[in-house]
């Protein structure tokens, strides 16, 4: 009797591997199905500014209201040539991509902020670099 039950569950024994085997594999497969999902929980605005040189505009101003003038003029209406992207890392999804096709149209700063608040980002933080004639203006977002 005892040898009996004894083949039978030898004989059992590769059934019973197999059927774990088996619920393994469909977890694995679930879990590659939810990465592909995940989105992206952090961006990087990067927009690069290059001052435009107006060589039409001459002035006949003496050299001390020039300077002045000039440079009130270019604070508060820098004539300036912008592109921004957004950084999402190795994430492309059908979202950001067409955040980055919008990025196109973007003529300053707090229209790229718009922009990403529109899609659901959230400000964090940002850093503005000075480089020559460019400014580059580093803009952190998160996942709301």
């Amino acid at each position: 009797m005892n040898k009996i039950i004894m083949i039978m569950m030898v004989a059992l024994i590769p059934f019973v591997t197999m059927s774990q085997k088996r619920s393994t594999k469909g977890k694995t497969t679930e879990k590659s199905e939810n990465s592909t999902k995940l989105k992206s929980n952090f961006m990087i605005i990067k927009g690069v500014e290059m001052i435009i040189e107006d060589s039409r505009r001459v002035e006949k101003l003496s050299e001390e209201e020039e300077s002045e003038e000039l440079s009130i003029k270019r604070h508060l209406k820098p004539m300036t040539k912008l592109m921004v992207t957004f950084d999402f890392g190795s994430n492309i999804s059908k979202d950001n991509q067409s955040l980055m096709a919008e990025s196109r149209n973007l003529r300053n700063m707090p229209d790229a902020v718009n922009k990403a608040l529109e899609y659901g980002w959230e400000f964090i933080n940002s850093t503005v670099v000075i480089d020559g004639k460019a400014t580059i203006h580093y803009y952190y977002m998160k996942r709301r």
